[in-house]
């Protein structure tokens, strides 16, 4: 505790304290009304008067307060037997850190304080550290209806400059957090085949036992009785990027699948019976490859893989389980809208649009955001109805069923913004935000309605 002592005539004395140890001014600025026994004390008329200085004749003094140490520097000049109606003091600090703590003014040094900042909920000065309660966090339930889990004082005329908040969340099931380190890639499936998912994500530069790097897929599992399992990594390509996990062996276990932009493959990890992924393979996908994705595109219960590229390809790799690799299957050029130039794919997602029966592509020129429908017919890319096609989205694209009518709708990314395209089953409306692009997101049903 640091306490600043300035003594008055008379032997009374005025204190300033403060709860930390690291250096800081305090400046105040005084203004008394005084009752005097003695008439002209003042300019103010007969036994009364207004004390505006020190005894230095300043109206305004510095202090150093510093480890501990007492300063007694500052003295306020009172006839005897004086009675102060009122008194005022401006108190300002600086310090080297966000706050001096808790400050209070002692008027005669009798633990009396005439002013404080120490009260349970206010923080220290400056610097609002603890809600009402005097504590520094609160926890409680998140609800869809919402929830206030604690509030804080601010000063009545206050200013804020700056706020800061860190919040963490815990599942009510008993999960948590896992330490995987960064992550470039996540996403989810069913690698053990036990009917639930498992979180999949790729490090871009894991740090393997012995001190070398290179990128790594990681998966981890959960249950109630043994919480977060070890996490096992498994090594893959030198230019591993975008993770799509799907079944494409048909043995009941997902399978990973990571694009090489660069090298134009898809890098495999084929999940094996006890659980572990087997050694990386390429698949190659041709030249000017720009994303994969998956689907069963045939109803036959096992995946494909589907590749789009700049010079309008869209192309289909079915696994054959019988010599344990992919062939290639159905093959279409897509056509720029209007022209009969090549489109320059950018995008693609696959679903069931109309909430069952075999999967369906729609792909997306990244030039004039023209998106077309594309489904696989006796072994061949046919496109949809000229209803079926919309000009919207020229990258991320993704799908979702916002508005709960069991038919599949798409989401992605214009030059200007977000646009959401509405399928009502024969045909498209779509809908432009201009805001700030997708990146990096997810979706769900968070409310479960």
């Amino acid at each position: 505790m640091v306490k600043e002592s300035r003594k008055y005539a008379g032997g009374r004395s005025m204190s300033i304290e403060k709860s930390e140890i690291s250096p800081f001014f305090v400046i105040s600025l005084m203004f008394l009304s005084v009752l005097s026994p003695i008439a002209g004390f003042t300019a103010a008329g007969a036994g009364q008067g207004i004390i505006t200085t020190f005894a230095d004749g300043n109206n305004s003094m510095s202090l150093m307060l510093n480890g501990g140490s007492t300063n007694s520097d500052s003295v306020l000049a009172l006839e005897r037997n004086s009675t102060v109606n009122n008194a005022v003091f401006e108190i300002s600090y600086n310090t080297t850190s966000s706050s001096p703590g808790d400050v209070t003014l002692d008027i005669g040094n009798d633990s009396q304080y005439e002013w404080a900042w120490d009260t349970q909920g206010y923080g220290n000065l400056g610097a609002q550290t603890e809600f009402s309660n005097g504590l520094s966090s609160t926890s409680g339930s998140v609800n869809s209806g919402g929830n206030i889990i604690g509030d804080f004082i601010l000063p009545s005329q206050g200013q804020i400059q700056y706020a800061e908040m860190y919040a963490e969340f815990a599942p009510d099931y008993g999960g948590g957090f896992a330490p995987t380190g960064v992550i470039d890639s996540l996403t989810v499936g069913d690698t053990d085949g036990d009917g639930l998912p498992e979180p999949v994500f790729l490090q871009r530069s894991h740090t393997w036992a012995n001190g070398t790097v290179s990128p790594a897929v990681g998966t981890f599992d959960w249950s109630s009785a043994n919480g977060f399992s070890a996490i096992t990594w498994s090594s893959i390509c030198d230019g591993a990027g975008e993770l799509v996990v799907a079944d494409f062996n048909d043995d009941g276990l997902d399978d990973v699948a990571s694009f090489d932009i660069t090298n134009d493959t898809a890098c495999m990890l084929f999940t094996q019976v006890n659980g572990s992924w087997g050694i990386n393979t390429n698949q190659s996908l041709g030249m000017g490859a720009s994303g994969i994705d998956s689907g069963d595109m045939d109803g036959d219960g096992d995946y494909e893989l589907i590749s789009i590229h700049s010079d309008g390809n869209l192309r289909e790799f079915v696994f054959n389980t019988q010599n344990g690799s992919f062939g290639l299957g159905a093959v279409a050029t897509v056509s720029a809208n209007g022209t009969g130039m090549q489109a320059t794919l950018g995008a693609l997602a696959v679903g069931k649009f109309w909430g069952s029966g075999n999967d369906t592509v729609v792909v997306a020129d990244s030039m004039d955001g023209h998106v077309t429908m594309w489904n696989v017919s006796q072994g061949n890319w046919v496109v949809g109805t000229p209803g079926s096609s919309f000009d919207c989205i020229k990258s991320g694209m993704t799908t979702l069923d916002w508005n709960g009518d069991g038919l599949l709708d798409v989401l992605g990314n214009t030059d200007m913004g977000v646009c959401t395209a509405t399928f009502n089953g024969t045909g498209w409306s779509t809908n432009e935000t201009s805001a700030i692009q997708l990146n990096n997101y997810s979706i769900g049903d968070w409310s479960g309605n």
